[in-house]
């Protein structure tokens, strides 16, 4: 495939500029080896065997300075980070050993994040929601038996104290359901 489009994406504290065919941004293998210091070769041999990676290589011409025409064997962006996770770190140049040791780290993390830490709270916001709305219920109930009581001022401040209560109990399963995206909203980007 032939492209002339380009995309700047910002990855860590790098820019790296990327092709872009059919709507897709994809991230050249050789600038990436080149970066990290590994052989072009044999990772593209590793991400051909992948049996994921290796259905999404593609082949894009681009044309550089000159009119001369680049070959660039290309992965869709979306698959770096897996890639890069994949590395052998002791593979690389030394001056971006440690770099990609901390990017492998915060891999760990968000995986972990993602499949343990973001269930775990939304199920315990669930609970959270779940006692508020059944302690509004409580609170419903006691409001309809004071309320016939009206006439007694005391049964009129605990009303007044109850819908305070549940106003606030609202507020709160608002916020919960308000955190809850916002959470999952950081995983979404």
């Amino acid at each position: 495939m032939k492209t002339q489009k380009f995309e700047l994406v910002k990855f860590r504290d790098t820019e790296i500029v990327c092709p872009v065919e059919k709507e897709e941004i994809y991230v050249a293998i050789r600038q990436i080896c080149k970066a990290l210091g590994l052989d072009n070769g044999s990772q593209w041999r590793r991400i051909k065997k992948d049996a994921i990676l290796g259905r999404f290589v593609v082949e894009l011409t681009t044309e550089g300075k000159g009119g001369r025409f680049t070959n660039m064997t290309c992965i869709p962006l979306h698959f770096l980070n897996g890639w890069l996770f994949t590395i052998d770190e002791t593979k690389a140049k030394p001056e971006a050993r440690e770099n990609l040791i901390a990017y492998k780290l915060e891999c760990y993390k968000v995986l972990f994040n993602h499949f343990y830490e973001i269930p775990k709270m939304l199920e315990e916001n669930a609970r959270d929601e779940y006692g508020l709305l059944a302690d509004n219920r409580k609170i419903d109930e006691e409001i309809t038996k004071l309320s016939a009581n009206l006439n007694q001022t005391n049964e009129a401040i605990k009303i007044q104290k109850l819908r305070t209560q549940k106003a606030s109990n609202k507020t709160k399963i608002t916020k919960l359901k308000q955190s809850k995206w916002k959470q999952l909203d950081l995983f979404e980007k």
